[in-house]
């Protein structure tokens, strides 16, 4: 009810009203409540004290014209909840909605908000931890556009979550609680961390990287050389127990527990995690090439490790032989694109690494490798006038009109759970190619522009904002981009320092090679 008056009621819509202090103001009342119609009495006695609402000149539904997957108003019409009167009451406000709103805008297509951050409440009072419950719950409810993808009813996530933020025993239990109700969205973007997350899950740190492969805890690399070279560990070690727990049982609890849109986005988030403490060492089993032995390995503070998270580890572009270009998107810059493109264009294959983050390079490139002028997404954003209501945009297009000078060669595109959002979006581009092949295996799988939400104490999170498909209207978001060859990282070629999915890019370029002599 307190969302559907901010975001419908042309009164409250305004902001004239202090809407966090009616919340707090009326949750003791509707807690007394012990009948339909003493509820439906305190509601009525509300909105009618809201001030009056105009009748809405001119109004056309565009219900036909929508998407309407997420529409979510069928309750103001639970006649087991509410009274007749207070029934025709909302649905008159539903049909003479607001125009603008004061809570939410919009930046071209994507939508933001405008909420108190409450900076100096670090332990939100009950009251203001239910504001931050509410809040979040009606932002996704109205303006979030894959909410119909969810593993979760969202009706059913409000009732889950309200005992959790009534009653955390402390600070981090609250942030825990914020963080299982943002992984009930299902979105790699919906991420929250902070230091009380950290403290639920410990502080201190395993020094060497791991990834789940072949459904085993692998080693793959270091966080900081000189720390892990005190110890034992090499690359492809396997990890079966940690503090004597198997590794299964910790992944099997831990996934279900995860943020993101698919396995391979949890699988990858999750695997670091098994390993970190609050204590100064962590017991381990290790399985090397079938000899077994225990070791304890110390963890430390994450500054200790002195890790450049962004640092590229492949050059932006290299050429791997005369026939043959490399280009790795993490690296290349938007200046750069003119003359990496022209010093490639002779090649009779380029490989694009997008196991990684690009820097919005994607339609300069397509302008190179398309011959045409293409179709390559289109777009859903939030009908502000018709909070729940989505539209279609225009289809968005990559590469240029006649372009007779377009790449002829091959490209193929590398990709992992690590290819995401602005990543999976230029691989869509690179799909409308004339000869392109994807190699690798299932990525983050969460598109559109991200969002910040606001919870009180100043602490934000985020989602997947604005809804993206194919031309075809087919989604992306949780599948992600489904590769042509998958190809998967192996224990073995771990160890052996392989990078198996590029290895196979180039195994089908020598391939075709050889078919064309």
């Amino acid at each position: 009810m307190w969302g559907f008056l901010k975001y419908y009621h042309p009164q409250v819509s305004k902001g004239k009203y202090n809407w966090d202090s009616q919340l707090i103001e009326k949750l003791p009342l509707i807690k007394s409540c012990n009948s339909k119609e003493a509820s439906s009495r305190l509601y009525i006695d509300w909105v009618n004290s809201l001030g009056k609402i105009k009748p809405r000149k001119h109004f056309m539904d565009s219900t036909s014209r929508s998407f309407t997957k997420n529409l979510n108003v069928g309750w103001i019409n639970d006649t087991a909840m509410f009274n007749n009167e207070l029934i025709a009451q909302l649905n008159y406000i539903k049909d003479n909605r607001a125009r603008r709103n004061h809570y939410v805008h919009k930046n071209f297509f994507s939508p933001f908000f405008e909420e108190k951050k409450y900076n100096d409440s670090v332990y939100p009072s009950e009251g203001l931890r239910m504001v931050g419950l509410f809040r979040y719950w009606n932002i996704i409810n109205y303006f979030a556009p894959y909410k119909y993808l969810t593993d979760y009813d969202w009706n059913d996530v409000l009732i889950e979550m309200i005992p959790e933020f009534q009653s955390p025993k402390d600070t981090i239990a609250y942030h825990h609680a914020i963080y299982k109700l943002v992984s009930r969205l299902d979105d790699s973007h919906a991420v929250f961390a902070s230091k009380y997350t950290k403290q639920y899950n410990g502080s201190k740190y395993f020094p060497y990287q791991v990834k789940v492969v072949e459904n085993k805890l692998i080693i793959t690399g270091y966080f900081n050389d000189s720390i892990c070279k005190k110890n034992k560990l090499v690359y492809g070690d396997v990890i079966t127990l940690i503090n004597g727990t198997p590794i299964e049982n910790l992944l099997s609890d831990k996934l279900s527990q995860m943020a993101g849109s698919n396995q391979s986005f949890k699988l990858r988030n999750m695997a670091n995690q098994l390993l970190t403490g609050d204590s100064d060492s962590v017991n381990i089993t290790v399985d090397r090439q079938n000899q077994l032995f225990n070791t304890k390995i110390q963890r430390y503070d994450a500054g200790k490790y002195h890790y450049k998270w962004n640092e590229p580890k492949w050059p932006s572009i290299e050429e791997i032989d005369s026939e043959t270009g490399y280009v790795n998107m993490g690296a290349l810059r938007k200046m750069q694109v003119k003359k990496v493109m022209k010093g490639l264009m002779d090649k009779k294959a380029i490989i694009f690494d997008l196991r990684c983050y690009p820097n919005g390079t994607g339609r300069k490139i397509s302008r190179y490798l398309c011959k045409e002028k293409s179709p390559f997404s289109v777009l859903i954003t939030p009908d502000l006038t018709f909070p729940g209501m989505f539209y279609w945009t225009k289809k968005q297009y990559c590469g240029k009109e006649r372009n007779r000078n377009y790449y002829k060669g091959k490209v193929i595109v590398l990709m992992n759970e690590n290819t995401m959002s602005q990543a999976e979006y230029t691989c869509m581009a690179f799909k409308t190619l004339p000869d392109v092949t994807f190699i690798g295996s299932q990525t983050a799988g969460a598109d559109g522009d991200v969002l910040p939400v606001t919870f009180p104490g100043g602490y934000s999170t985020y989602f997947s904002g604005l809804g993206v498909y194919y031309p075809d209207v087919t989604t992306t978001q949780r599948i992600g981009i489904i590769p042509d060859i998958e190809v998967k990282p192996t224990i073995e070629g771990i160890r052996s320092g392989k990078d198996e999915v590029f290895e196979k890019a180039m195994e089908l370029i020598n391939r075709d090679e050889q078919n064309d002599l």
